[in-house]
């Protein structure tokens, strides 16, 4: 992948599948560097996106399948206790999804969408918004 497809990326997704046979949902906001490095934070359920209480993004790469389909894989790294669940996913460009999986702490199989950008509430943090999965 391109610095330029991984570009695409940045922004603010929901994942939704199953994570050790339960239902799972995760937000998360992705940012990508000019170097094409994928950085970010998963957030823990309380709807803002925050550094030290959030899960970050680390240790990703990217890659094009002979297919051409684009892929691209980095670490979930829990704020409590340093663990990490793998994402892998394909990126489908023309419906902008992501499709894969989660290996690690927790394992099991997402599809992710795009979010809508969500507004900054007053104290200026960044807070993300439930959406309906489709």
């Amino acid at each position: 992948m391109t610095w330029g497809e991984v570009g695409q990326l940045a922004g603010r997704w929901i994942a939704a599948g199953t994570a050790n046979d339960e239902h799972a949902v995760e937000r998360l906001l992705l940012r990508v560097s000019e170097s094409g490095e994928l950085s970010g934070l998963v957030d823990d359920g309380d709807g803002v996106f925050e550094r030290g209480s959030d899960c970050r993004i680390e240790n990703s790469s990217s890659w094009v399948m002979a297919s051409g389909i684009p892929c691209v894989a980095f670490d979930q790294i829990y704020s409590d206790d340093g663990s990490t669940t793998r994402w892998e996913a394909l990126y489908f460009v023309d419906t902008d999804t992501l499709e894969g999986s989660w290996s690690g702490d927790c394992c099991g199989s997402f599809v992710a969408i795009r979010q809508p950008h969500a507004p900054r509430e007053q104290d200026g943090k960044q807070r993300s918004q439930p959406m309906a999965f489709p």
